[in-house]
């Protein structure tokens, strides 16, 4: 009764299974045909096990036929994990192949991408480099301009020197000419004014209107020696007696003169001493 339970639960378990292998060709539930063909290995496997195990079931079998089907059973397995494998080697492949592509897709992408980056910094630093020869060019056309302009400055402020300079040694010369010729003038006056103010010209000058009357007065002479002042001292000492002065005698006649004629007659004498002096040009021997 236990045997014919246990096959009967075999058959049953046979019949299961073929239908389910039916239904599983006529499904083909993977759109991969490597997976569908693996899966029908799988149950392949299983029912070749299943069905070898059903024989376990009977008490009296002999060891050779317990080591066939033993041997059928991992035949059946190692076939499914042989094609397993193969399988997994070949989507390992073509998953390798695909990523490899990827990466190599990626990296061009990549080396595209870097190429064009190195352009654009190529570009970059060509403009820089142009740019900053453009500025050095400016910098040193500037500071050539300034330098330019710092030289003509220089130039313009030593000719300014020369021309001062110049100017205050002609200013040097031409007072020293006016020096020099006050000192002619003041010495030619003067030895005039020694001249005219001697006892010869002063008998002339007479307290009253009479010329006798200048016989009794006092010679200024002493007084008319006394360097620049003598004509003023004389001046000052007669001025309240300066009657007159008489012309000299030029025909054999002479008249006398009031005090203002004889005062303008002397100065008319010592302008003539002063229109015989000249004033030096400057650039002539002095």
């Amino acid at each position: 009764a236990n045997q014919l339970g246990s096959t009967a639960f075999g058959v049953t378990g046979l019949v299961v299974v073929l239908a389910f292998v039916m239904l599983q060709s006529w499904a083909r539930p993977f759109i991969a045909r490597d997976l569908n063909a693996l899966e029908q290995v799988s149950l392949h496997a299983t029912l070749v096990t299943y069905v070898c195990g059903l024989y376990f079931l009977e008490e009296n079998l002999s060891p050779a036929f317990k080591v066939v089907l033993v041997v059928v059973i991992y035949v059946a397995n190692a076939y499914f994990i042989f094609m397993a494998a193969r399988l997994l080697r070949t989507e390992v492949e073509i998953a390798y192949l695909k990523t490899r592509n990827s990466v190599l897709g990626e990296w061009g992408k990549l080396s595209a991408r870097i190429d064009g980056h190195e352009e654009k910094l190529k570009e970059i630093r060509q403009q820089t480099s142009l740019e900053l020869q453009r500025q050095d060019r400016l910098f040193y056309a500037e500071q050539n301009s300034a330098l330019l302009g710092a030289q003509a400055a220089a130039a313009a402020l030593e000719r300014d020197l020369w021309r001062a300079r110049a100017s205050i040694a002609r200013l040097k010369a031409e007072q020293a000419a006016e020096a020099k010729f006050h000192r002619k003038q003041t010495k030619c006056m003067a030895r005039h004014f020694d001249t005219l103010l001697t006892p010869k010209a002063l008998k002339f000058i007479t307290p009253g209107r009479s010329k006798r009357s200048s016989k009794t007065a006092p010679s200024p002479a002493p007084a008319a020696r006394n360097g620049r002042g003598s004509f003023q001292t004389f001046y000052d000492e007669r001025q309240s007696s300066f009657v007159g002065l008489a012309d000299l005698p030029s025909n054999g006649s002479s008249r006398e003169l009031d005090g203002p004629e004889a005062i303008l007659k002397f100065y008319d004498m010592v302008w003539q001493c002063d229109s015989s002096v000249h004033k030096p040009v400057l650039g002539e021997d002095t």
